[in-house]
């Protein structure tokens, strides 16, 4: 996958792919008022760890520390699991 189809998907996240993301319930994510969400109702990924980063604890430090092929391979990672799920949700897993 290309780095610009590795962020069109993390710029058009569902609420269950997000709530995923997050480690927390869908339910719950979309019951929150200041979740920032597009117009459309999805979700960015980088607008959705800011608004995570700024209310609850994340070691951003760490995170930091990684180097540019560290983030590469984690936002590959990330991609294919989102992808994953998403595949799993429409086969009604």
């Amino acid at each position: 996958m290309k780095p610009t189809e590795q962020i069109a998907t993390m710029q058009e996240l569902t609420q269950t792919a997000a709530a995923w993301l997050l480690a927390t319930p869908r339910t719950t994510l979309g019951s929150r008022r200041d979740v920032p969400r597009q117009p459309g109702g999805r979700y960015d990924g980088r607008d959705l760890l800011k608004w995570f980063h700024e209310t609850a604890e994340i070691d951003m430090a760490a995170i930091a520390k990684l180097s540019d092929d560290q983030l590469c391979r984690l936002t590959e990672q990330l991609c294919e699991r989102l992808r994953e799920r998403a595949d799993a949700l429409e086969a009604g897993k």
